[in-house]
């Protein structure tokens, strides 16, 4: 039987890397936080992945309201709304806000590791929560991250049409491609720069919503090789008959393609 991939909306009481009850580990230069969650449908058609909790995601965790937490900041939730609206995920009267609560069915939100995740930064003498770390952490922790996906990525539901992973760096890219090859050695398909694929389920990677993402405004102005990175995860987003309104049929989407690219639906 397969597996429902999330739990129901609420926080999530989840031990695997905390074998003694721990609420707060320590591997080498690495902390995790154990504040794990889940936001929207518990069995989704769309699922929403950062990479991990943020310093003002943790924070509001801890303080704010639960709902508040998946990108939270608004900015950050500005972004996300237009980033999906771009691809056709959302509607243009339709907003983040609105899909991240208990009686959402159609989005799920969460991140690749699910607790809070923070790389000391010696320089600084501070732990940070972006930049450079996120493509540490696949050589550094691998462990960690290989715990995290198998727990809450791998027999997904059956729901599942399309996984939108945040962040479109080419290192970061890769390496969450090969996280999901892993995870579906047999079903894996690779199909442009930033779409790949596991049976039913396509996964894309869209610009991160973070208001220190210096590519977000390209990404969406579809200027340079970021706006190259945004059409393509648009056109297979249409292709497969996943974006909302009316968008070109099958025969249109391929022509869209960039020839230069050399990609393939």
């Amino acid at each position: 039987m397969i597996k429902t991939v999330f739990p129901k909306h609420g926080r999530i009481s989840c031990n695997k890397c905390f074998p003694n009850g721990e609420q707060q580990i320590k591997i080498g230069n690495w902390r995790m936080r154990n504040n794990p969650g889940a936001w929207g449908s518990s069995e989704p058609e769309i699922i929403v992945l950062g990479f991990s909790k943020g310093a003002t995601q943790a924070n509001i965790y801890e303080n704010g309201k639960f709902e508040d937490v998946p990108f939270g900041g608004k900015r950050s939730r500005e972004n996300l709304t237009n980033i999906l609206r771009c691809v056709g995920i959302l509607k243009e009267s339709e907003n983040v806000d609105d899909k991240i609560g208990d009686s959402e069915r159609t989005f799920a939100f969460g991140s690749l590791i699910r607790c809070s995740l923070a790389r000391y930064d010696k320089k600084k003498s501070a732990y940070a929560t972006s930049g450079t770390l996120i493509n540490k952490s696949f050589s550094e922790i691998p462990e960690l991250i290989k715990i995290c996906a198998n727990t809450f990525l791998a027999d997904i539901s059956s729901s599942v049409r399309l996984v939108l992973m945040l962040g479109t760096a080419d290192p970061y890219i890769k390496h969450c491609k090969n996280t999901v090859k892993s995870l579906y050695p047999d079903e894996f398909e690779e199909f442009n720069i930033v779409a790949y694929g596991t049976g039913h389920i396509l996964w894309v990677h869209l610009t991160h919503p973070s208001p220190v993402n210096g590519t977000v405004k390209s990404w969406l102005n579809s200027e340079g090789k970021s706006g190259i990175k945004m059409n393509e995860a648009k056109n297979i987003i249409r292709f497969r008959g996943l974006a909302k309104g009316k968008y070109p049929g099958t025969e249109q989407a391929k022509k869209l393609r960039n020839p230069k690219l050399n990609t393939t639906f």
